[in-house]
């Protein structure tokens, strides 16, 4: 087995490297962030976009295999036997040979080694922003508010939820002394909505993901995220805080303070405000049938990895290697 672990790491390296050239030149910029489209539909396409070197290449290697399978399983048209030749299958049940050549090892390290770098580089980033947000928690004091809420001694009005395992809410005496009560209901049920959303860790995977990229295509694709989900927390908000009006004077009483996103953890004062307002008090976006558009993009992938690309990703490997 070791030949196929040989030929499925090399056709994932080089299918990972290709797909991030695609996003790298094809990902949507910020011209195209339409904040006014459905939000979970946003969502999961820039995540899509995001995390495409992790899932397609997964997607087509796992396809890759389904041909040989099928074929032996059915006992006819065996996909290994019908290509004929000398090349290295992508196949359980005739694994190739092991190669005994230093480039099915050393391409996909040299591949994946700068990946890891610019990783560690925002892992370090990462641990600065968990030791500051560790150091604002225990400076914090219990509230009135809920036992899931702490109070900072700061002038300046700050809202935000931090903590990726047993998030805390945490607000400024400042926000406190200079918010009305409906507001604070407000900015309590939205960062609240964080928590039970678990976007502090979602957060923290989309980072890590988008150090891979270049900053003009990983700004664009991470604004894309943040603000459908400070436009999904908004949603929720509404359902138990006084509606949608409610919330829109309130992320108005936000920009009116000079709220600024904090650099750890989700807050409400994050993302585009004007965007989240505007879509608050916008007739609610049509529903269309984008999940069965996805669902075909991801059919036609796989269709793509038991077809052409993997013939071509097979007589790739068996050049490289031979």
């Amino acid at each position: 087995m070791i030949g196929l672990v040989e030929a499925g790491l090399l056709a994932g390296t080089l299918l990972a490297a290709a797909t991030w050239v695609v996003v790298v030149v094809f990902a949507p910029g910020a011209a195209a962030n339409d904040g006014s489209a459905p939000i979970e539909r946003r969502l999961i396409v820039a995540r899509a976009w995001l995390l495409a070197p992790f899932w397609v290449p997964a997607l087509l290697v796992l396809s890759a295999m389904i041909p040989g399978l099928v074929g032996a399983l059915a006992q006819h048209g065996d996909h290994c036997l019908v290509h004929g030749g000398h090349h290295h299958h992508l196949c359980l049940l005739h694994p190739p040979h092991a190669a005994d050549n230093l480039v099915a090892w050393l391409l996909p390290v040299g591949l994946v080694a700068p990946a890891f770098v610019l990783i560690g580089f925002c892992i370090r980033r990462t641990v600065s922003e968990w030791r500051l947000a560790r150091a604002l928690v225990a400076t914090s004091r219990p509230s009135d508010l809920g036992r899931d809420v702490r109070l900072l001694d700061q002038a300046e009005p700050v809202a935000m939820t931090v903590g990726w395992f047993r998030p805390t809410v945490l607000v400024s005496e400042g926000l406190l002394g200079r918010v009305t009560r409906r507001g604070l209901e407000v900015v309590l049920a939205h960062e609240r909505a964080h928590i039970e959303r678990g976007d502090t860790r979602h957060a923290l995977v989309d980072r890590l993901a988008a150090s891979l990229y270049p900053r003009a295509v990983a700004g664009p694709l991470l604004a894309r995220i943040t603000l459908a989900r400070e436009q999904a927390c908004d949603a929720r908000a509404a359902r138990t805080a006084g509606g949608s009006l409610a919330v829109a004077q309130t992320l108005a009483e936000i920009l009116r303070l000079g709220m600024k996103a904090p650099a750890v953890g989700v807050s409400v004062a994050s993302g585009a405000v004007e965007s989240r307002v505007a879509f608050l008090l916008s007739p609610p976006p049509r529903q269309r049938r984008w999940a069965a558009l996805l669902g075909v993009v991801v059919l036609a992938l796989a269709a793509a990895g038991t077809g052409p690309v993997h013939t071509a990703v097979e007589r790739l490997i068996t050049f490289l290697l031979h």
